[in-house]
């Protein structure tokens, strides 16, 4: 496993039907879902967010379960999918059963410290190689039956159960906080999957809730005043431990936090008023200068993203593919938090799909072609990682809205990579998304 780099290293959508079956080209998609998508909020719950009136959860009636990034009734859709052949999932699938997190061992005794996580040293390589083992085979498990799978997976998760802490020592001070995002995601993840396996002792499920409120809270429960994805990043963890723990307050917090981040990471459509910069609410960390927070962009165009012009073949996916999760992970507990931040979601991710499908930035930065710093030579054109579907599966499969930029990604890039580019189809939190979520609303 190589290091993964450091945090210190007309595009409005318009309403249409626009068809699944048309967005692979080596392996279609063939299934069709019978039943009618979930209903958009009628009942207010909050000032913004509204209850579905379809959900069996609610606040008082606990969560459901499984309910963090994919619930009962997708992964269902999946495993029949999977089970008739010959098409994307089943394909997707034996893809990951091919690949080393498919195949991971526990590699927990490989820590420097005894129960301890160094984000400064491969510490960190130890503990991403292990919770994304640990999520993709509870996902062939689910979706495959085999125990095999699911066994490997709670042999990581018993192992982990004995974490203490996350720390960082000598290297950026909240490199750990970026990591407990990270790795908390996949963790949750995996054991919110494998919480129905006959395998997983009662005992078990609770030593790892134990942990997760141990070493992980701490470091998720204080926004990080660094760049915004490593926020974005802290919630989608936030949210998939609070469904795990049946944590309400830890679930609400999540929510809360998007509210604050999202109006200040996302450049909305339409555009408002005052143009551009001026439009943008304070948050901690700006230096009180939002044009040089952002990058300096030279355009302010609908689908911006505070680091767009930072480095948008690394951080940017990050972002919105953690805040994505987040409002997937709420709508499956029965909150419709999609609708509220359709101005930021959608715009954001045609923009970033045709930076990446055209190698070209749009106008919006001082560089013309797409940017990737963070990991070197090659750029966005490179390095797509499998973070789309979630939110094209929403807008485009169960609100009906057109995001051609995204499909034209999803076809042309990330289910079927052509020659000399790829997928990284599980990259930390990003995990595994055209198996999860294609096509299943």
């Amino acid at each position: 496993m190589t290091a993964t780099p450091s945090e210190s290293s007309s595009l409005t959508p318009t309403r249409s039907s626009t068809p699944l079956a048309s967005a692979t080209s080596t392996a279609s998609i063939t299934a069709s879902r019978t039943g009618t998508p979930r209903a958009s909020a009628t009942a207010s719950s909050t000032a913004t967010f509204t209850l579905l009136p379809s959900s069996t959860a609610t606040p008082q009636l606990g969560f459901a379960h499984p309910g963090a990034w994919s619930n009962s009734a997708e992964l269902v859709f999946v495993k029949a999918q999977v089970q008739a052949g010959g098409n994307l999932w089943a394909t997707q699938l034996a893809m990951l059963e091919g690949s080393t997190p498919g195949n991971q061992a526990s590699r927990y005794s490989q820590l420097t410290q005894a129960n301890v996580i160094n984000s400064c040293n491969n510490d960190a390589q130890v503990a991403q190689a292990d919770e994304m083992g640990a999520y993709a085979q509870a996902l062939a498990w689910y979706l495959s039956g085999n125990t095999s799978y699911a066994n490997r997976a709670i042999a990581i998760l018993n192992d982990y159960a004995g974490l203490q802490s996350i720390t960082a020592p000598s290297c950026w001070n909240q490199q750990n906080v970026l990591d407990a995002g990270w790795f908390g995601a996949g963790f949750a993840n995996a054991a919110e999957l494998l919480r129905s396996y006959p395998g997983w002792s009662a005992a078990g499920i609770a030593n790892f809730q134990a942990m997760l409120k141990r070493a992980f809270y701490p470091l998720l429960a204080s926004a990080s005043v660094g760049n915004g994805n490593v926020d974005l990043t802290q919630m989608d963890a936030m949210m998939s431990i609070a469904v795990f723990c049946d944590d309400q307050a830890e679930f609400n917090a999540g929510i809360q936090r998007l509210g604050l981040r999202s109006p200040s990471y996302f450049y909305p459509a339409p555009a408002p008023a005052p143009c551009c910069a001026a439009s943008i609410p304070a948050i901690a960390g700006d230096g009180g200068n939002v044009q040089s927070f952002w990058f300096s962009p030279v355009a302010w165009l609908p689908g911006l993203m505070q680091e767009t012009c930072r480095d948008n073949g690394h951080h940017a996916q990050f972002a919105l593919g953690s805040a994505i999760h987040v409002a997937e992970v709420a709508w499956h507990q029965g909150t419709d938090i999609y609708t509220p931040y359709q101005e930021y979601f959608v715009p954001a991710l045609e923009l970033l799909s045709v930076q990446i499908t055209s190698g070209q930035m749009q106008g919006a930065c001082s560089d013309s072609t797409t940017l990737d710093t963070a990991l070197g030579a090659g750029g966005l054109a490179n390095d797509v990682y499998d973070t789309f579907e979630v939110g094209y599966n929403h807008y485009a499969l169960r609100k009906g809205l057109s995001l051609p930029n995204t499909l034209a990604l999803l076809t042309t890039r990330v289910r079927n990579p052509p020659n000399g580019t790829s997928t990284q189809w599980a990259m930390l939190n990003l995990m595994y998304e055209t198996l999860s979520h294609a096509g299943v609303q």
